[in-house]
């Protein structure tokens, strides 16, 4: 997100992008808060604040208060925009530098749908970790996107790039659990499942074996005889 943010501003600063575009699927990670009230951009907010801040941070060379500002100007104008998935049928992205964020939660319609609306002179930037998918309990579908698209057929238009502990600019400890494969979900939970609620990582939740009834008084037949 960090460098995608960074090439993003330096590409409409010199005048290779007339905007920027900004989407992720509108998928929560295992809790539901229902419905959030607002604009678009309102209720896309939580789903592109990683996006948001890292914009603030760069605009305000580390201090997120002061790129807030900016940000905002930016996104009121029109060079920043908030381009939702749902959105994207019909549309045509030209001199834009399309950010699609945690593609691990994208279906695969809506992945086709974004990649088809690339127009003249636009870069599509799809950025996506499979495991921190909410969406399924499954091999996302971005998983599939990317083995598809980075044949060797098309590696005059498509490029990928794959991060790993080296990266890391967040703290040193996440650096220290990517190399020691500690960001990796042990067996019992690699579907994302809570133990205790029988939760799994879909959103639903698995069956459990009922446990027997508790041993009570007997039903005895009637015979209509006295007792």
């Amino acid at each position: 997100t960090l460098w995608t943010c960074f090439m993003a501003l330096q590409g409409l600063r010199q005048g290779r992008y007339q905007k920027i575009a900004i989407a992720a699927p509108a998928v929560e990670a295992e809790e539901q808060h229902g419905f959030l009230p607002g604009s678009i951009n309102k209720k896309m907010d939580p789903f592109i604040n990683q996006i948001l801040e890292t914009f603030d941070e760069i605009l305000g060379n580390g201090d997120s208060y002061v790129g807030k500002p900016l940000r905002e100007k930016l996104v009121s104008t029109g060079l920043i925009e908030i381009a939702p998935h749902a959105f994207n049928r019909g549309r045509t992205y030209k001199n834009t530098l399309y950010i699609l964020d945690e593609c691990q939660n994208a279906s695969w319609k809506q992945l086709m749908t974004a990649l088809t609306r690339l127009g003249t002179g636009s870069t599509f930037v799809f950025m996506g970790d499979d495991r921190q998918n909410d969406r399924t309990s499954k091999q996302s579908a971005f998983v599939n996107f990317v083995r598809r698209f980075t044949k060797d057929t098309y590696q005059d238009y498509i490029g990928a790039v794959k991060f790993g502990p080296a990266d890391v600019r967040r703290h040193p400890l996440l650096k220290l659990i990517m190399e020691e494969g500690d960001d990796v979900a042990p067996e019992e939970f690699k579907y994302g499942q809570d133990s205790r609620s029988g939760r799994n990582g879909s959103g639903g939740y698995r069956p459990r074996t009922p446990e027997p009834p508790e041993p009570g008084p007997r039903a005895v037949p009637s015979t209509g005889a006295p007792q």
